[in-house]
């Protein structure tokens, strides 16, 4: 009863954060459900995870799918030109059996024991919302708890805006857009590096609590055994264990077995793991992965990666457009430097560029003193280091793997923002540390829930394209706008199954080229005002095709363009606001620099 009592106790407190943590799990929910993967319960899933965790419960370690003949026989068959048509994609090859180079404790502790629970295998997506959902708690958790230890008259709404940016600018809602076995990795190992640093932070409060420090150092082990790179905070156990004897709250013997323990007994089986796998007990199976780059030539753990990743990871912006969902991750803009050779880059955009409150954590080290201060330098330090780490080891930068480290670069700016406003003695000073906190955490919160909307591969748009043109017609009104300001139309968008080139990718372009056969394609076009806009282009049957026309419809209306060289110009009826223009061809067409203007006779 008593515990009962003091949990009703917690939930008046902090109900605030009770609601707003129920409302990311819908949201979560809802992106990892949206894009063509919905929680399908009592049906067999061939997601890795499933695979491997009916591996382990049939007693062994590789995949029961077992590689073809044909893929044997290559003279090369890590060769991505040789395997292409052949291979489990990224998944290792060693010894005639497929192994999976991701770590095995989700597969352990998620995917085996929920089938004790469910009626088929755990769905990944329900998988992957649940673990973003456990790590953003967690990382609540530990923001009130540093803020009620370090900032106590600190607002309540300040706590709660920071962790609206904790759940919806450090990439996780990026990440759920498209749930694979990478995703899975990557938010199994946040949910539990949360867990720890909550337990140790809270185990250090007072009294050190030895039983809560070995729970956090268990979780800082299966952080690793989830995803091998986040052996960096776990080497940081070290540091912690050797502060704890320096301040006598533990000798050196009970230090090592309560905080470094755990973490190390879980480094020593996921070692057994691999030597049994590869005979290397440091061999996750990366050097046998499958791939569609030969993943033996890639130019990992070298110096010229450093300063890309570190431009990409922290300062590389997202650029506005007026296409929905308005903000995009680069490139562009691109590194503004020659990359070094073999240097890969995926879309990916700077925490610190994105996520604007973390640029409190620096000016927290500045100027806040004690206690408050190291927090928030061992935060800011922690996530600066990882994304060097990072950014040196791997020869290219994605935007999945800023889950590493966003959430201690955003907990020491959702830290050092109450921090500085109560120290602040100015009832001025304060009103401007609140609002402008609150302005930066309103900015990434817009940038991290836009591209949710998108992902990697605009999987709500191809799964669920109604659902994704209601928003984006809802969201309209935002360019509408601007048209109207600036009287003038606005090419936003032109979309091809069949390929899109020279599109300027400002917050309007004038000019496209494009192909277009019979699976269509569409030019978004916003206006100030109901008008008739003349598209102007010239039409080229492509290479091999039979000459074919060009349809166009716009509004109700279809008109049709022949295709010739010489530059043709079809009037188009559009409404105030978006408008899709439709064209089609029966056999491809190359469409040469679409213009869009308006008939000199209606400016």
């Amino acid at each position: 009863m008593e515990h009962l009592s003091s949990l009703g106790r917690w939930l008046r407190a902090s109900w605030e954060l009770v609601l707003l943590c129920g409302g990311f799990m819908a949201f979560y929910l809802w992106i990892a459900s949206s894009s063509g993967s919905p929680f399908e319960l009592g049906s067999d899933q061939q997601d890795y995870y499933n695979l491997l965790a009916d591996a382990f419960r049939a007693g062994q370690l590789h995949l029961q799918v077992e590689p073809s003949a044909q893929l044997l026989a290559l003279d090369d068959p890590y060769d991505p030109a040789q395997n292409a048509a052949l291979r489990l994609h990224d998944a290792s090859l060693y010894d005639g059996h497929y192994f999976l180079q991701w770590g095995p404790a989700p597969a352990l502790l998620l995917f085996l024991p929920a089938r004790l629970l469910l009626p088929g295998d755990l769905p990944a997506t329900l998988a992957a919302a649940g673990l973003a959902f456990a790590g953003l708690a967690c990382s609540a958790a530990l923001l009130r708890f540093l803020v009620r230890r370090h900032a106590p008259a600190a607002p309540r709404w300040i706590v709660a805006a920071g962790v609206l940016a904790l759940g919806t600018s450090g990439a996780v809602p990026f990440v759920l857009r498209r749930v694979a076995i990478y995703e899975l990795s990557i938010l199994s190992a946040y949910a539990c590096l949360m867990a720890g640093l909550y337990l140790i932070a809270t185990a250090m409060s007072g009294e050190l609590s030895a039983r809560r420090i070995a729970a956090g150092s268990t979780f800082v082990g299966l952080a690793v055994a989830c995803r091998a790179s986040l052996v960096l905070p776990a080497l940081a156990l070290v540091a912690l264990a050797w502060w704890v004897v320096r301040r006598g709250s533990l000798s050196s013997a009970r230090a090592a077995a309560v905080i470094l323990g755990p973490a190390a007994a879980i480094g020593v089986l996921l070692a057994a793991y691999n030597a049994a796998r590869f005979g290397n007990p440091l061999e996750f199976g990366n050097s046998y992965q499958l791939a569609g780059v030969d993943v033996r030539e890639l130019p990992a753990n070298r110096p010229a990666n450093l300063l890309p990743g570190l431009f990409y990871y922290l300062l590389a912006r997202a650029h506005m457009t007026l296409d929905f969902p308005f903000f995009h991750l680069p490139p562009p803009p691109a590194f503004p430097a020659k990359l070094p050779d073999g240097y890969q880059v995926e879309v990916t955009g700077g925490v610190l560029a994105n996520a604007p409150l973390v640029a409190l954590g620096a000016v927290g080290l500045i100027l806040l003193q004690g206690a408050p201060r190291t927090v928030v330098g061992l935060l800011l330090g922690g996530g600066v280091a990882f994304a060097a780490f990072l950014s040196f080891t791997l020869p290219g930068a994605t935007e999945r793997y800023i889950v590493d480290f966003a959430a201690l670069l955003m907990l020491a700016g959702a830290l050092a923002w109450p921090c500085l406003y109560v120290r602040a003695r100015r009832r001025a000073a304060r009103w401007l540390i609140a609002l402008g906190g609150a302005a930066l955490v309103a900015w990434g919160a817009l940038v991290g829930v836009a591209i949710s909307f998108t992902g990697y591969y605009d999987g709500l748009l191809t799964a669920r394209p109604a659902q994704y043109r209601a928003v984006e017609d809802a969201a309209s009104v935002l360019p509408t706008t601007i048209a109207k300001l600036r009287d003038r139309l606005f090419l936003v968008e032109a979309s091809s199954p069949d390929g899109v080139s020279d599109a300027d990718p400002g917050p309007g372009f004038e000019r496209v080229a494009m192909k277009v056969g019979q699976r269509g394609a569409m030019l978004e076009i916003v206006a100030p005002r109901a008008m008739r806009a003349v598209v102007a282009a010239e039409v080229v049957s492509a290479a091999g095709s039979p000459p074919a026309r060009l349809t166009v419809r716009a509004n109700g209306v279809v008109k049709t363009l022949p295709a010739r060289r010489r530059r043709e110009r079809i009037p188009v009826e559009l409404r105030s606001g978006l408008n899709r223009v439709e064209l089609s061809a029966p056999a491809l067409v190359d469409v040469l620099d679409v213009a869009l203007s308006e008939p000199a006779a209606r400016r």
